[in-house]
């Protein structure tokens, strides 16, 4: 009986004339037994043993490339036929192969495979000859995605309207133009930074009315309470329903007002500190400085741009405009909407340019950002943005945006997707004559984070651009979407 290595079989070459090499018996010096050919490979006569051991348990980031790493298994013969088949279930007992090259000894879980949130199991199944082994599963455990939780419509607009396709859907079935009474129902009302949710902001006649133009009032003789609200124009007449602006036309008409920041300025005749308050929507403490946080026991969120934000951790303010268990969002929050990361949540820029076939912000975001026109009974992704018009965008989560298949069709219909958010193009009200304009070419939504000792960080839209971080004064009207405390 020939005596061979596994290399000097292996170079016999056979494999050219295997009909005659069939029944070939030789004796395996490296392993101490004997193989014979079957005629498609090389049979042990050992009892063989195959072992293998057993992957981890993971918490991964489901939009980066994952590895799930596991040594050879191991055989007490000749290990040159072991194969490999990775396997998934959703479960941990009906099993499947796995998604993408599931053959090799460890296995890649592709970026943005699994959904946030989710589980998986995974088990690597050894296959030599007629014997198969399966390692213990592990389950991999995707992060939750790490945002806010958005209130489901803007503040002041109509809660039975209370899904992005219901929304859609009204505003495709509406009229538009300057003469339009009634598409405040989807737009909500427009807020001055750090005023509570008082009737200054939208109409009171129950038709949600477009142009809220109600009285105007400007500064030097109001008065304010002690959580810095303004409460009459002149010591006696009430300022709830009133929005309030600098009528001279001037940052500074000579008397103190300013149209910049609704409350009262130091130049006022009537100054208090209850008028300059900064924690009217926050927590009051003032850290946008590039240089690191002013107090070291809440630091607040660092921005990409290297500057720090008011945190959420602060207790609620009496004149939080939100609804109870709400409040407005952060510029952070803001920001994880529009460009998210989940190595890095609090580290984010976003800023960034759409188009009509849905914008993903960047390589991590799990979001698609889609401007929409709702007009003659339909909503599409249309990048044609008019004033009067009525349209917004429509953010979807990219799984289900990229599996819609008709993505030119009516984003209302039954077959398309329900959007993440829908964030309408509601415009914006003056601070300076206090008319409400922009209606359709841009929405503006308050954040609670400070900018500067008279604006605010909100969050702009336009047809072909999403920004987080634009500051503006606190007298002008914007829209709010609130999010869960």
């Amino acid at each position: 009986m020939p005596q061979l290595t596994t290399l000097e079989r292996n170079a016999l070459n056979i494999a050219s004339n295997s009909d005659a090499a069939l029944g070939l018996v030789i004796y395996n010096t490296d392993i101490d037994c004997v193989e014979f050919f079957n005629g498609t490979q090389w049979i042990s006569l050992c009892s063989t043993v195959l072992t293998q051991s057993n992957p981890s348990p993971m918490t991964i980031c489901p939009d980066v490339a994952n590895i799930i790493t596991l040594a050879d298994a191991t055989v007490n013969c000749d290990a040159d036929a072991i194969t490999y088949q990775w396997q998934s279930s959703t479960d941990n007992y009906t099993w499947s192969p796995a998604a993408g090259t599931n053959t090799n000894a460890d296995y890649t879980i592709a970026a943005n495979t699994l959904s946030y949130g989710s589980t998986m199991y995974f088990r690597r199944m050894a296959i030599r000859y007629d014997q198969t082994i399966y390692s213990a599963s592990a389950l991999i455990t995707v992060k939750a995605l790490d945002i806010p939780k958005f209130m489901a419509y803007n503040l002041g607009a109509d809660p039975t309207l209370d899904t992005p396709k219901k929304q859609m859907a009204y505003l495709a079935n509406t009229g538009t133009g300057a003469t339009t009474t009634n598409n405040g129902r989807v737009y909500g009302g427009r807020y001055q930074w750090g005023r509570k949710n008082l009737p200054y902001a939208i109409s009171t006649d129950g038709n949600y009315t477009l142009y809220d133009n109600n009285a105007r009032v400007k500064l030097p003789t109001a008065t304010y309470d002690s959580d810095g609200q303004i409460v009459t124009i002149d010591g006696s007449t009430p300022a709830d329903n009133l929005f309030v602006v600098d009528n001279n036309g001037t940052s500074d008409g000579g008397t103190g007002d300013n149209n910049f920041d609704w409350r009262q300025t130091q130049n006022s005749p009537t100054y208090s500190t209850n008028g300059t308050k900064d924690d009217l929507w926050g927590n009051g403490v003032f850290i946008n400085v590039p240089t690191g946080p002013l107090f070291p026991s809440n630091p607040g969120v660092l921005a990409s741009n290297g500057n720090y934000y008011q945190s959420t951790a602060w207790v609620m303010p009496q004149n939080n405009p939100c609804p109870a268990g709400w409040r407005v969002p952060t510029q952070d929050e803001w920001e994880r909407i529009a460009a998210y990361s989940c190595a890095n949540p609090t580290s984010i820029y976003g800023n960034f340019n759409t188009d009509v076939n849905g914008t993903v912000p960047n390589a991590t975001s799990p979001f698609t950002w889609v401007p929409v026109v709702c007009t003659n009974g339909i909503c599409t992704a249309n990048s044609a943005w008019v004033e009067y018009g009525n349209n917004g965008y429509a953010v979807y989560e990219t799984v289900n945006w990229n599996a819609f298949a008709d993505k030119t069709s009516d984003l209302t219909a039954s077959t398309a997707p329900q959007p993440f958010l829908f964030l309408p193009a509601a415009g914006s009200r003056s601070s300076n004559i206090g008319n409400v304009g922009y209606v359709g070419e841009a929405g503006n939504y308050w954040s609670s984070s400070l900018n500067s000792s008279s604006s605010a960080l909100y969050f702009y839209s336009s047809s072909g651009n999403v920004t987080t971080n634009y500051g503006y004064g606190r007298s002008m009207g914007f829209s709010i979407r609130c999010v869960a405390e």
